[in-house]
């Protein structure tokens, strides 16, 4: 059997003691509050990578979040709740979260599931809305339509069995271009 030589020995402590450095620190890290991790950029609809999402049933963690980039719900678990992200089940972990989705934990069982963030949360962040699942407490929040709008627009949607294109709003009266054009950035189809 060969003996090792000083400077390997040497190297292969330094190799161990660098591994269980970095082990630590990313250990320690995780269980440190939220607010004293790295900065995540703020939420602009003029940057297209930047998402929020909303989180409930975690605790003092709950809340809505601004995220760069696409980030999995096991990440986004993860870095909200570390130790109680290894018990949570019912989920496809690798799945992308999307903009204006909100993530909701039974702590009780583990499960988790995702949902939409509220509508009234979504025009406040200015994510548009479904034109076909808004209600008329929903369409009134959006700057140029009223109650007698927003009834006029579930009238045509029920009538017809919903929208296929935003556009068709042009032809329920009081709706012109114009109008359209100042309305359309908070509407969006989902189906």
């Amino acid at each position: 059997m060969e003996r090792l030589t000083k400077s390997q020995l040497v190297g292969g402590v330094i190799l161990l003691v660098t591994a269980l450095m970095i082990y630590s620190t990313k250990s320690i890290v995780r269980f440190l509050p939220i607010a004293n991790r790295a900065s995540i950029a703020p939420y602009s609809l003029e940057t297209p990578c930047s998402i929020a999402v909303k989180i409930t049933g975690i605790g003092n963690n709950d809340g809505l979040y601004f995220l760069p980039g696409a980030w999995t719900c096991g990440d986004f678990l993860e870095m909200i709740a570390p130790i109680d992200a290894l018990h949570m089940t019912g989920f496809d972990r690798s799945r992308i979260l999307a903009n204006g989705e909100k993530v909701v934990v039974d702590r009780r069982t583990g499960a988790v599931r995702i949902g939409q963030i509220e509508n009234h949360e979504k025009l406040a962040l200015e994510i548009p809305i479904d034109i076909n699942t808004a209600t008329a407490e929903d369409l009134v929040l959006i700057p140029g339509i009223g109650e007698t709008s927003a009834k006029a627009l579930i009238t045509y949607r029920t009538a017809r069995g919903g929208f296929t294109d935003i556009d068709e709003i042009k032809s329920i009266h009081g709706f012109g271009e114009g109008r359209l054009k100042m309305i359309k950035r908070y509407l969006v189809l989902d189906r």
